[in-house]
């Protein structure tokens, strides 16, 4: 398991490690948590979301991001 940090916004949900961004894209993992909220987390890097929540319609930020993630354990 690795330590890493909530992050939530407008545009969605993000695990930050190493002072890098990644989306996550199964978000139900993290709805529990509160932003900034610091986890141990197991993940996996994924291509693409095929169930992306992204809100950009509703929401003027840009949020960079290293890539996605699916959430697969975390406390």
């Amino acid at each position: 398991m690795t330590v890493g940090t909530i992050i939530k916004d407008c545009t969605g949900s993000y695990l930050c490690i190493d002072e890098k961004d990644y989306k996550i894209c199964n978000t139900e993992e993290v709805d529990e948590f509160e932003k900034e909220t610091k986890v141990q987390v197991s993940y996996e890097m994924i291509e693409t979301c095929p169930v992306s929540d992204e809100e950009t319609a509703e929401c003027m930020m840009y949020h960079a991001y290293e890539s996605w993630v699916r959430i697969n354990q975390i406390e």
